[in-house]
């Protein structure tokens, strides 16, 4: 193993490395082998030593997400997204205890979203949007406490959102669109960093918490396409830094209430396909 370098255990993520190969790549192919220094292997980064980034963004894989990825202890970052993969997300991800991005979006994973993920104590990022992923959100998720964006949209995934990511308290971004999820829990008010909430093409019914009105921090809220009933809330008027707000085609009733004409800062507004009545007039 000349090249792969002399650090004994820089040579076992090697030797990882090249054990995953065919798994994940599947029809096509990465230069990973020992005639080339590991600094110049695709998608791999090396820092002090270890293996500490693989990133195969667009590489065409088509292969599925290896287990033996749980070996490479000091993995910061795991970017597989927009790809081809298939198969479930191994459970053993759960101990990469360094890992603090983890992208595989846009690929077609199957199956459920691993409650090991909420052993991942240092992940800030994670993106699993776009692919087969059913089941309901693992309530360890909440033990993410640096996480600031979770991004699980465009699956199939249902049940109501749990109430435990409510302790997310670094969380500023939260997309949950496109799926059947049912209801959302009022622990969520505790997430006063939030910036954007998208919970919009859902099945979620009942009213529209007044609580919304709290998340100070707020820029986009989309509820559009659910099951919800009855008025917007007023409350909503107290998110003085909201661009975009999005309630159309629920079963909302009654009349708009006048305190949404003063957002200032608000872009975008879409109230459309409810039964609304309109006292206001909105000029962006």
């Amino acid at each position: 193993m000349a090249k792969a370098g002399a650090n004994t255990t820089l040579n076992e993520d090697i030797e990882t490395l090249i054990e995953i190969k065919d798994t994940i790549a599947g029809n096509i192919d990465l230069n990973w082998n020992l005639n080339l220094h590991v600094e110049d292997w695709d998608g791999v980064r090396v820092s002090h030593g270890r293996v500490v980034e693989l990133s195969l963004k667009e590489k065409g894989l088509t292969g599925t997400v290896p287990k033996e990825l749980s070996m490479l202890s000091s993995l910061t970052h795991l970017i597989l997204s927009n790809n081809r993969l298939r198969g479930e997300i191994p459970s053993e991800l759960g101990q990469l205890c360094r890992l603090k991005k983890l992208n595989l979006r846009n690929n077609s994973l199957e199956g459920t979203v691993p409650p090991s993920l909420g052993d991942l104590r240092s992940l800030e990022w994670i993106s699993l949007y776009n692919n087969g992923l059913s089941g309901t959100i693992p309530g360890s998720l909440g033990n993410l406490t640096k996480l600031k964006v979770l991004s699980l949209k465009i699956n199939q995934m249902s049940g109501p959102i749990p109430a435990e990511l409510g302790s997310l308290s670094q969380l500023k971004e939260l997309h949950l669109s496109t799926n059947r999820f049912t209801a959302i829990p009022e622990e969520l008010s505790r997430l006063c960093r939030l910036q954007r909430l998208q919970l919009h093409d859902n099945r979620i019914t009942g009213e529209i918490p007044a609580w919304l009105g709290d998340l100070s921090e707020l820029r986009r809220l989309y509820l559009g396409q659910n099951k919800l009933e009855g008025g917007i809330p007023p409350e909503l008027g107290k998110l003085s830094k909201l661009r975009r707000l999005s309630l159309h085609n629920n079963c909302l009733t009654g009349r708009v209430p006048p305190e949404l004409g003063k957002l200032k800062r608000l872009q975008h507004i879409s109230l459309y396909n409810n039964q609304l009545e309109f006292g206001i007039t909105f000029f962006f």
